[in-house]
């Protein structure tokens, strides 16, 4: 059995993808991604300099990787703060309310209501920067 479609069908299949992909790209949360990607970017970058610059010991390399994970958190930091910025002007309100939400969401999915796994989190998160502090 042979399944081919006419070729008038399959170019209107296509064009009604393409046209949704399209309407998706538009959307305001993907169009405030694409405007937030580069600063976080930025941020990743800046913060990769500075945090090798800082790091007085050790190869090019062994620098990256004791710095990529601080340098990377500046990244998500600031991917948060730029996107609640950015949705909180395209909906009208107020940016400073935006970003605390965020963060305040995001505590609540990390800790998930229970305060004792966030205390273990938050001393598991410490104990591990003194460790890659004290060894370098």
């Amino acid at each position: 059995m042979h399944l081919t479609q006419p070729a008038g069908a399959r170019h209107a299949l296509l064009d009604r993808i393409v046209s949704r992909i399209r309407a998706l790209a538009e959307s305001p949360e993907l169009v405030a991604i694409r405007q937030a990607l580069p600063i976080s970017f930025a941020g990743l970058f800046v913060g990769l300099a500075y945090f090798m610059a800082t790091q007085q010991r050790g190869t090019l390399l062994e620098r990256f990787s004791l710095t990529f994970g601080a340098a990377f958190g500046v990244m998500a930091t600031l991917l948060v703060v730029v996107l609640s910025y950015i949705l909180a002007n395209r909906r009208r309100i107020s940016p400073v309310v935006a970003v605390s939400v965020a963060f305040a969401a995001f505590g609540n999915f990390v800790v998930q209501g229970n305060y004792v796994v966030g205390l273990v989190i938050f001393l598991i998160l410490v104990l591990i920067n003194f460790i890659v502090i004290t060894k370098g």
